[in-house]
């Protein structure tokens, strides 16, 4: 009996580790990034294009605006937790999902001139959780 038990309760571990699935953009450059550690590494008026380019490598995307050179370096990441749709009978009447969304934007405007450096950024986080209960049978 005890075999039976150690049996269902590993194969019930097993079971639910696989149930959260993470999706994480491929820019990781600003996964540990916060307003505090981005304030230490950029100066408005004394960071280069080239000391932030060495910093956080390339960006995510550049455009100019009106003469204007900006960057930006975005990373984002998705955990989903279906636990109970793969428990049997236990999701037959009750299927929960949850969803959790964690995002970071990090916008440079730089000078026009010829050291490029950066004349204002922005910082942005964001996080999010999504919950939902469903009940089939009612």
């Amino acid at each position: 009996m005890s075999k039976l038990l150690i049996s269902i309760v590993l194969t019930t571990g097993f079971l639910l580790s696989g149930c959260v699935t993470q999706y994480e953009s491929a820019q990781m450059i600003l996964k540990d990034e916060t307003k505090e550690t981005i304030r230490k590494k950029i100066k408005e008026g004394k960071t280069t294009q080239n000391q932030i380019r060495e910093t956080f490598g390339e960006p995510t995307s550049a455009h100019f605006d009106g003469g204007t050179e900006i960057w930006s370096y975005s990373y984002y990441s998705q955990e989903q937790d279906v636990t109970s749709a793969v428990i049997p009978y236990v999701s037959l009447f009750n299927y929960k999902t949850r969803a959790d969304f964690h995002q970071k934007e990090l916008t440079i405007f730089f000078n026009n001139n010829s050291k490029k450096t950066v004349n204002r950024y922005s910082f942005y986080e964001s996080n999010s959780q999504l919950n939902d209960k469903t009940r089939v049978g009612r």
